[in-house]
């Protein structure tokens, strides 16, 4: 996963703006939601 990735849940889509590598080898991603039609 990473930033400028697309992901679709359900009705919804959302763009990575940023990935964080954790501690714990987890990667915190923070997206943004996007409307339909925009991307």
């Amino acid at each position: 996963m990473e930033v400028g990735d697309v992901i679709r849940i359900g009705p919804w889509t959302y763009k990575v703006c940023q990935t964080t590598e954790q501690e714990d080898h987890g990667i915190l991603v923070e997206m943004m939601q996007v409307t339909e039609g925009e991307g």
